[in-house]
């Protein structure tokens, strides 16, 4: 049976004219193949179109024309139909036609039937629909769906979705990795077995709220994590809703730990910080109540152009109102120029309206005429309109200092005429001396060859005696000048000071074959005579207390250096100031530490007058010289192994400026 003569192009049998046309038009895809090779006998115009062809198929075997159908498996699938006369149905297969450059992939719905003539299977008829939009639709969607979750599953948060009733059918993987529970478990109702029991009833009281209401819901719960902690998490959920039907909610869980660990700190900060300053209140209402100082606080009054004109006390413990000596009412309400008209003109009002201008405070004593007292005031600002007044009746104490200024002025000039008497004395003695001394040696010279042994030692004793008279005086008459000071300072070069005093005893150094060495000293601003005693003391004192045994070294160095480096020597005011601390040592026999500080008063000697010959003033000049340059000096000594003298004298000016600029 032949359905179409394709060289006569007309049908064989005019019966099956109204057939042909009705699958030849069908919105379905219809083909019939026959036979071993599977001719085509016939493809309906929907077939054909996907197969990019016409009827000239016809008589051709499908395979012939599409051998790429063979790979793919087709002739098996016919065969099969063939052999064993079942249909096979296929849904959304996809098969590929090559088209040279081009390959098409179709998707079809496709039932192989078989044909049947007689009792025998002749061929097979196929019937189906193309899918291919359908299923790539469907792919689309699938891929939006993947990469949906993809990306719900790298969100560090929870993503989750419900269907219109509530019920979860959606959580990423955050939520399975945070809670270790399985889809099984959390999936529908599942997710609140993991919620902490306190928030689970408050939790679906707003869920089913917003279920019914189709409203956003946003609630803070915790959930328990695989290690048995708790998570604290905001939940939210938004219902999906078109044309007016609710469709299903979309949410996320944002883990908030960190956000409610802040919070319980700043809350118990608060509820801390409360307290410290429930504290302190207390503590400040006990330290007004308690100070022996007085403390207040005052209002400035000010006129139209903003200047101060007055002032009023507002607050006031009861020992400033005890200082102040006025009754407590008087002092709360009445203002400050009504106890003294002067006060604002005054040096303390003007100190106070400094201090209100620029919040620097001040300390200082006031006389209060009214109650004939004073007081010590330190006071500071407030705000821009108060000031706070810290102070204390000093009226004993001041009383008790202009009595001692007194003291001071008359001790100052009873010293003053002393030091004058001590000059005058030791200039006075001077020629007397000298007299004395050159009478007896012409007496001496007279008497030559006349005297007895015994008569010349005599005179030898006298001459000594007068020599060291005559010395004693000239010291004392240099440590008169020292103790005096002098206002005439210049710059020195010490360079040149230290260089004049080794000329004077440049017969001494010699005679005692000494060694002395010098680095380069600094310019400083002094008095160039004491500068001059003070070296010649302290080269000449190295020079007197050598060691007999061993070649005298003496060296004099200096450096610069901050006050809180030399040690312990200087006051705390000091310590930031800049000094040349100068050192002289020498290898001499130095002294027993315990010394270090007697040395430098005046007539002390550690040695007796027959071992080393002195006054016992040299040093004493050394420290009032130092003293009267603002410096500081110390000796540091082991018996045996000589002595360093320590200066330091403040840095010069001109150092300072040249070292800035």
């Amino acid at each position: 049976m032949t359905f179409f003569d394709k060289s006569s192009k007309e049908y064989k049998d005019p019966g099956f004219e109204n057939a042909y046309k009705f699958f030849n038009q069908a919105p379905v895809i219809i083909g019939f193949v026959r036979g071993e090779n599977y001719v085509v006998e016939f493809a309906n115009e929907e077939l054909l179109k996907i197969w990019k062809v016409d009827n000239s198929i016809y008589g051709k075997s499908i395979f012939a024309v599409f051998p790429e159908l063979e790979a793919q498996g087709f002739r098996q699938l016919l065969d099969n139909v063939c052999a064993t006369g079942n249909p096979f149905t296929a849904y959304e297969l996809p098969i590929v036609f090559d088209r040279g450059e081009i390959k098409d992939t179709y998707y079809f719905d496709f039932i192989y039937q078989p044909f049947y003539e007689g009792d025998k299977i002749t061929g097979v008829i196929a019937v189906g629909h193309e899918v291919t939009e359908k299923v790539n639709a469907k792919k689309t969607v699938e891929r939006g769906d993947r990469k949906w979750k993809q990306l719900a599953d790298s969100l560090p948060v929870f993503v989750w979705t419900a269907d219109e009733k509530g019920s979860i059918d959606f959580l990423n993987a955050r939520w399975y990795e945070i809670t270790g529970l399985t889809p099984e478990q959390s999936l529908g109702y599942g997710w609140a077995s993991a919620m902490h029991p306190d928030d689970l009833k408050r939790c679906l009281e707003e869920w089913s709220y917003a279920l019914a209401n189709r409203s956003l819901v946003e609630i803070e719960v915790r959930y328990r994590q695989k290690d048995g902690t708790y998570l604290w998490v905001l939940a939210r959920g938004i219902p999906v809703i078109e044309n007016d039907v609710l469709i299903s909610w979309h949410g996320t869980g944002t883990d908030i730990s960190g956000q409610k660990n802040i919070e319980r700190k700043l809350e118990e900060n608060i509820q801390g910080r409360t307290k410290e300053i429930l504290e302190k209140t207390n503590l400040l209402d006990s330290i007004l109540q308690n100070s022996t100082n007085g403390i207040s606080v005052s209002e400035l009054i000010f006129d139209d152009a903003g200047h101060v004109i007055d002032a009023r006390t507002i607050l006031a413990n009861d020992a400033a109102v005890q200082f102040i000596g006025l009754p407590k009412e008087d002092y709360l309400t009445k203002p400050a120029t009504y106890f003294d008209p002067g006060i604002i003109s005054s040096p303390y009002g003007q100190a106070c309206i400094k201090t209100l201008q620029t919040g620097e405070p001040f300390i200082m004593r006031y006389f209060l005429d009214f109650s004939n007292r004073w007081l010590e005031l330190t006071v500071s600002r407030m705000d821009e309109k108060h000031l706070i007044h810290n102070f204390t009746d000093v009226t004993t104490i001041r009383e008790a200092e202009i009595k001692l200024e007194r003291t001071l002025d008359e001790l100052r000039y009873s010293n003053a005429n002393l030091e004058e008497f001590a000059y005058a004395a030791s200039h006075d003695l001077k020629e007397p001396i000298r007299k004395s001394l050159f009478f007896a040696n012409k007496l001496k010279e007279d008497l030559k060859g006349k005297l007895t042994v015994e008569q010349d030692f005599l005179f030898n004793r006298l001459e000594s005696s007068q020599s060291r008279m005559q010395k004693l005086i000239e010291d004392l008459l240099e440590y008169s000048q020292a103790a005096k000071g002098s206002a005439d300072k210049n710059e020195i070069d010490l360079n040149e000071a230290l260089t004049s005093v080794l000329e004077d005893l440049e017969l001494e150094i010699q005679k005692r074959a000494a060694t002395i060495t010098i680095d380069k000293l600094p310019k400083i601003s002094g008095n160039k005579r004491q500068i001059h005693q003070l070296f010649q003391n302290l080269i000449g004192n190295a020079l007197k207390y050598s060691n007999q045994n061993q070649a005298i070294e003496i060296k004099v160095s200096s450096v610069m250096l901050k006050g809180v480096d030399a040690g312990n020597h200087l006051p705390q005011d000091k310590q930031e100031n800049l000094f040349h601390l100068i050192k002289v040592s020498d290898n001499g026999i130095g002294f027993e530490q315990k010394y270090a500080d007697k040395i430098f008063k005046v007539f002390t000697r550690l040695h007796s007058d027959e071992q080393y010959r002195g006054s016992g003033i040299g040093l004493s000049i050394v420290k009032k010289v130092v003293e009267s340059h603002n410096g500081f000096v110390w000796a540091e000594s082991e018996e045996g192994k000589g002595a360093v003298f320590s200066i330091l004298l403040p840095e010069h000016s001109a150092d300072s400026a040249s070292k800035n600029g």
